[in-house]
Protein backbone atom coordinates (compact mmCIF):
# COMPACT_ATOMS: atom_id res chain seq x y z
CA UNK A 1 0.00 0.00 0.00
CA UNK A 2 2.77 2.44 0.98
CA UNK A 3 4.70 1.56 -2.17
CA UNK A 4 1.65 2.31 -4.33
CA UNK A 5 1.09 5.67 -2.62
CA UNK A 6 4.77 6.53 -3.04
CA UNK A 7 4.61 5.59 -6.72
CA UNK A 8 1.52 7.74 -7.24
CA UNK A 9 3.16 10.74 -5.51
CA UNK A 10 6.27 10.35 -7.68
CA UNK A 11 4.10 10.31 -10.79
CA UNK A 12 2.32 13.48 -9.71
CA UNK A 13 5.61 15.21 -8.86
CA UNK A 14 7.15 14.23 -12.20
CA UNK A 15 4.16 15.70 -14.10
CA UNK A 16 3.85 18.83 -11.95
CA UNK A 17 6.10 21.19 -13.95
CA UNK A 18 4.41 20.26 -17.23
CA UNK A 19 0.93 20.51 -15.68
CA UNK A 20 1.77 23.95 -14.29
CA UNK A 21 2.92 25.10 -17.73
CA UNK A 22 -0.19 23.86 -19.53
CA UNK A 23 -2.19 27.11 -18.92
CA UNK A 24 0.44 28.88 -21.03
CA UNK A 25 -1.01 27.11 -24.06
CA UNK A 26 -4.43 28.64 -23.29
CA UNK A 27 -3.20 32.18 -22.56
CA UNK A 28 -3.83 34.57 -25.48
CA UNK A 29 -0.78 35.59 -27.50
CA UNK A 30 -1.47 39.30 -26.93
CA UNK A 31 -1.10 38.71 -23.20
CA UNK A 32 2.00 36.50 -23.44
CA UNK A 33 3.89 38.71 -25.89
CA UNK A 34 4.79 41.67 -23.61
CA UNK A 35 5.70 39.39 -20.70
CA UNK A 36 7.86 37.15 -22.90
CA UNK A 37 9.58 40.13 -24.52
CA UNK A 38 10.34 41.76 -21.17
CA UNK A 39 11.70 38.51 -19.72
CA UNK A 40 13.81 37.66 -22.78
CA UNK A 41 15.23 41.19 -23.03
CA UNK A 42 16.05 41.20 -19.32
CA UNK A 43 17.66 37.78 -19.46
CA UNK A 44 19.63 38.49 -22.64
CA UNK A 45 20.49 42.19 -22.15
CA UNK A 46 24.22 41.55 -21.68
CA UNK A 47 24.66 39.32 -24.76
CA UNK A 48 22.55 41.84 -26.73
CA UNK A 49 24.75 44.76 -25.62
CA UNK A 50 27.88 42.80 -26.56
CA UNK A 51 26.55 41.98 -30.04
CA UNK A 52 26.27 38.26 -29.31
CA UNK A 53 22.66 38.25 -30.53
CA UNK A 54 23.34 39.94 -33.87
CA UNK A 55 23.02 36.57 -35.63
CA UNK A 56 19.25 36.79 -34.96
CA UNK A 57 18.75 40.09 -36.82
CA UNK A 58 16.10 39.41 -39.43
CA UNK A 59 15.98 35.73 -38.42
CA UNK A 60 13.38 33.91 -36.31
CA UNK A 61 14.22 31.34 -33.65
CA UNK A 62 11.36 29.03 -32.69
CA UNK A 63 11.14 27.17 -29.40
CA UNK A 64 8.70 24.29 -29.93
CA UNK A 65 7.36 22.39 -26.92
CA UNK A 66 6.07 19.33 -28.67
CA UNK A 67 4.17 17.63 -25.86
CA UNK A 68 2.26 20.85 -25.09
CA UNK A 69 1.70 21.73 -28.76
CA UNK A 70 3.17 25.17 -28.03
CA UNK A 71 5.57 27.38 -29.95
CA UNK A 72 7.10 30.80 -29.50
CA UNK A 73 9.40 32.61 -31.91
CA UNK A 74 11.75 35.49 -31.34
CA UNK A 75 14.08 37.67 -33.35
CA UNK A 76 16.39 40.60 -32.74
CA UNK A 77 14.70 43.80 -33.82
CA UNK A 78 15.32 47.51 -33.43
CA UNK A 79 13.84 47.59 -29.90
CA UNK A 80 15.54 44.39 -28.76
CA UNK A 81 14.13 40.89 -28.85
CA UNK A 82 10.68 40.66 -30.38
CA UNK A 83 8.23 37.80 -29.90
CA UNK A 84 5.84 36.43 -32.51
CA UNK A 85 3.76 33.29 -32.25
CA UNK A 86 3.12 32.91 -35.99
CA UNK A 87 6.50 33.75 -37.54
CA UNK A 88 8.09 31.45 -40.09
CA UNK A 89 11.09 30.11 -38.20
CA UNK A 90 14.59 30.03 -39.67
CA UNK A 91 15.69 27.63 -36.94
CA UNK A 92 13.80 25.60 -34.35
CA UNK A 93 14.77 24.06 -31.04
CA UNK A 94 12.30 21.27 -30.43
CA UNK A 95 11.64 18.88 -27.61
CA UNK A 96 9.43 17.82 -24.76
CA UNK A 97 8.65 20.30 -21.98
CA UNK A 98 10.80 18.54 -19.38
CA UNK A 99 13.83 18.50 -21.68
CA UNK A 100 13.49 22.20 -22.49
CA UNK A 101 13.02 22.91 -18.78
CA UNK A 102 16.33 21.28 -17.81
CA UNK A 103 17.97 23.15 -20.70
CA UNK A 104 16.58 26.49 -19.51
CA UNK A 105 17.48 25.80 -15.88
CA UNK A 106 21.02 24.81 -16.80
CA UNK A 107 20.70 21.61 -14.74
CA UNK A 108 21.82 19.61 -17.76
CA UNK A 109 24.49 20.40 -20.30
CA UNK A 110 23.05 21.55 -23.67
CA UNK A 111 25.49 19.32 -25.58
CA UNK A 112 24.23 16.28 -23.69
CA UNK A 113 20.60 17.07 -24.46
CA UNK A 114 21.29 17.53 -28.18
CA UNK A 115 23.71 14.61 -28.58
CA UNK A 116 21.30 12.24 -26.81
CA UNK A 117 18.59 13.52 -29.19
CA UNK A 118 16.41 14.62 -26.31
CA UNK A 119 16.34 18.02 -28.06
CA UNK A 120 16.68 18.78 -31.76
CA UNK A 121 17.78 21.73 -33.84
CA UNK A 122 16.00 22.03 -37.18
CA UNK A 123 16.54 24.53 -39.97
CA UNK A 124 19.54 26.83 -40.29
CA UNK A 125 22.20 24.90 -38.38
CA UNK A 126 24.58 27.87 -38.24
CA UNK A 127 21.99 29.90 -36.30
CA UNK A 128 21.23 26.80 -34.21
CA UNK A 129 24.89 26.42 -33.27
CA UNK A 130 25.05 30.12 -32.32
CA UNK A 131 21.97 29.62 -30.12
CA UNK A 132 23.50 26.56 -28.44
CA UNK A 133 26.73 28.46 -27.76
CA UNK A 134 24.75 31.37 -26.37
CA UNK A 135 22.85 29.00 -24.06
CA UNK A 136 26.19 27.66 -22.80
CA UNK A 137 27.22 31.19 -21.76
CA UNK A 138 24.02 32.36 -20.04
CA UNK A 139 23.79 32.96 -16.31
CA UNK A 140 20.49 32.47 -14.49
CA UNK A 141 21.15 35.18 -11.91
CA UNK A 142 19.87 37.83 -14.36
CA UNK A 143 16.34 36.39 -14.11
CA UNK A 144 13.82 37.75 -11.62
CA UNK A 145 14.21 35.78 -8.37
CA UNK A 146 10.69 34.21 -8.30
CA UNK A 147 11.05 33.06 -11.93
CA UNK A 148 14.55 31.70 -11.34
CA UNK A 149 13.53 29.80 -8.19
CA UNK A 150 10.46 28.35 -9.92
CA UNK A 151 12.61 27.25 -12.84
CA UNK A 152 15.20 25.64 -10.57
CA UNK A 153 12.63 23.83 -8.39
CA UNK A 154 10.73 22.55 -11.42
CA UNK A 155 13.91 21.25 -13.02
CA UNK A 156 14.88 19.52 -9.76
CA UNK A 157 11.51 17.74 -9.73
CA UNK A 158 11.94 16.65 -13.33
CA UNK A 159 15.46 15.35 -12.71
CA UNK A 160 14.52 13.59 -9.49
CA UNK A 161 11.58 11.71 -10.96
CA UNK A 162 12.76 11.12 -14.52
Amino acid sequence: MLKRISSKLESIAARAPKDLARPLTKTPDWLQKPVAEKLLNQMLCQPMAEGEMDFLEGKWLEIRVEDLDYRICFSKGIRGLEVDFDAAADVSICGAFNELLVLASRTEDPDTLFFQRRLRIEGDTEIGLNVKNLLDSLELDVLPMPFRKGLEKSAQLVERFS
